[in-house]
C-alpha cells in the first residue's frame, strides 16, 4: 500500500510471473473502502475485471472478462445496488442473459440457451436473492421446472422431462458439481496421484486450474489461471485430465455444465 494524497494505492502481483494481479485505490490503510476504478488481471496478463467504487460502495460500470480477454458480464451499480441493464455472454460470444434492476435491490432476469430458446426467468431481491416463482425450460422449449423461492431458498418445486412428463422429484434440487467423496475423496486422489517436480525449490506453490464439469461428469476446457511455472502447471493439468468422472451439477430436473476453479498446492521441503 502506498499513500497518494487522500487515498491509499494498492497493487497485487502474481508469483513467479511477477505480473500484475490488481491495482486500485482505497480511502483507508486497511483496504476496506475501495474508491475509484479497480482493475484485476488474470495470470496470463489479460484483463479479468473492471470495477468502480465511490466511498466504499459499488458505483458505475462493472465488467468481467473470460480467460481469453473477451467480455462476458456487464452490470451497472448506483450506491451499492445494481441498477439498469445487465448482460451476460457465454464463452462462444452469444448473449445468454439479460437483467434489469431498479437500484433498490429488486430485479428480473431472462436467461437463454445459445440457440435463443428461453432457459429461465425469475426475479431477485437484495440484488442476489432469488424470490418468488422461477420458471426453467429445457433446450427444446418444454417446461423443465417451476420453483418457488423465499430468501434465495427453494420452498417448492415441480419438474418435468423434456417430453413433458412429470420428472424425478429427487432431481428437483440445485446441486454443485463435486469430486466423488467430496473434499476427503479429492484429498485421497491428490495423495495417490500428485507428483511434485524433483528439481523444484523448497516452498509452497499453489496452482489454480479452471475447467468445466460436463453433464456426464467428464472434465474439459482446462485453463491455468494462477501459474507457478511449467513444472507445476503441467503436473496440475496432467492430474486434472487423469481425474475420474465428477458428480455433475443438477439444476431442478436436469444435469448442467459447471464451471469450476480448483486450487492444487505443492509443499516442497528442504
Amino acid at each position: 500500500m502506498e499513500k497518494k494524497g487522500d487515498r491509499w494505492h494498492r497493487e497485487l502481483y502474481y508469483l513467479p510471473e511477477r505480473s500484475q494481479a490488481m491495482q486500485g485505490d482505497f480511502l483507508d490503510a486497511e483496504a476496506t473502502r475501495p474508491d475509484g476504478e479497480h482493475l484485476w488481471y488474470s495470470s496470463n496478463r489479460l484483463l479479468e475485471r473492471v470495477e468502480h467504487y465511490a466511498a466504499g460502495k459499488e458505483q458505475g460500470v462493472f465488467l468481467r472478462y473470460n480467460i481469453k480477454g473477451e467480455l462476458i458480464d456487464s452490470a451497472n451499480f448506483e450506491g451499492g445496488w445494481r441498477k439498469g441493464l445487465g448482460l451476460h455472454w457465454n464463452d462462444d460470444g452469444y448473449l445468454t442473459d439479460s437483467s434489469w434492476f431498479d437500484g433498490s435491490g429488486n430485479g428480473r432476469v431472462v436467461r437463454r440457451y445459445p440457440s435463443g430458446m428461453l432457459s429461465a426467468t425469475g426475479r431477485y431481491v437484495r440484488d442476489t436473492a432469488r424470490d418468488g416463482r422461477w420458471v426453467f425450460y429445457h433446450d427444446n422449449g418444454q417446461l423443465q421446472a417451476e420453483v418457488d423461492f423465499a430468501d434465495n431458498k427453494p420452498t417448492a418445486c415441480r419438474n418435468f422431462t423434456p417430453e413433458g412428463a412429470p420428472g424425478d422429484p429427487a432431481l428437483c434440487i440445485e446441486r454443485e458439481a463435486a469430486f466423488p467423496g467430496g473434499h476427503s475423496g479429492w484429498g485421497q486422489y491428490l495423495m495417490r496421484q500428485l507428483q511434485a517436480p524433483n528439481d523444484a525449490r523448497p516452498g509452497l506453490y499453489t496452482v489454480r486450474c479452471r475447467f468445466v464439469v460436463n453433464k456426464d461428469g467428464t472434465l474439459s476446457d482446462f485453463d491455468i489461471v494462477t501459474s507457478q511455472g511449467p513444472l507445476f502447471d503441467n503436473e496440475v493439468l496432467r492430474l486434472m485430465k487423469a481425474s475420474p468422472k465428477w458428480i455433475p451439477a443438477v439444476q431442478f430436473g436436469r444435469y448442467v455444465k459447471a464451471h469450476l476453479t480448483q486450487p492444487v498446492s505443492f509443499i516442497i521441503s528442504e
